[in-house]
């Protein structure tokens, strides 16, 4: 034994829990969180108001949303269904680019982002204001 030996640390012995439950998997999915809950991730980010949006509004029933980078068509139907508690029948994605813009001789960029035309069912509306 070295002179260091002392300073070693010793293994103990642990006993492990086990996280195995015999439950079929339809009782499992039952007991996973869903929706609501803190274990969810929302992607639905502001209303995206504009001329063009106000037009869609009138014309087609159609909102137009920020959302986040991560977001796909049915998952921001889905959010906009359980949100506003209504029927979307289609969603369509738009992913803009970034943009540069100019500061005297400083160039930078103007950050990209993506929005999502969501259309609703006939009769259906969202009050936004």
């Amino acid at each position: 034994m070295s002179a260091l030996g002392i300073f070693k640390k010793t293994k103990t012995k642990k006993a492990k829990a086990s996280k195995k439950t015999n439950l079929p998997k339809a009782e499992k999915k039952a007991l996973a969180p869903t929706g609501g809950g803190s274990g969810t991730k929302i992607i639905l980010g502001h209303p995206h108001l504009s001329e063009k949006a106000s037009l869609l509004k009138e014309k087609d029933n159609a909102y137009v949303f920020v959302v986040k980078n991560s977001a796909n068509k049915k998952s921001v139907g889905q959010e906009v269904e359980r949100f506003y508690k209504v029927k979307v029948e289609k969603v369509r994605i738009i992913n803009l680019p970034k943009k540069p813009k100019n500061l005297g001789r400083t160039q930078g960029y103007r950050p990209g982002f993506k929005k999502a035309l969501v259309y609703l069912a006939a009769g259906q509306k969202i009050d936004l204001f």
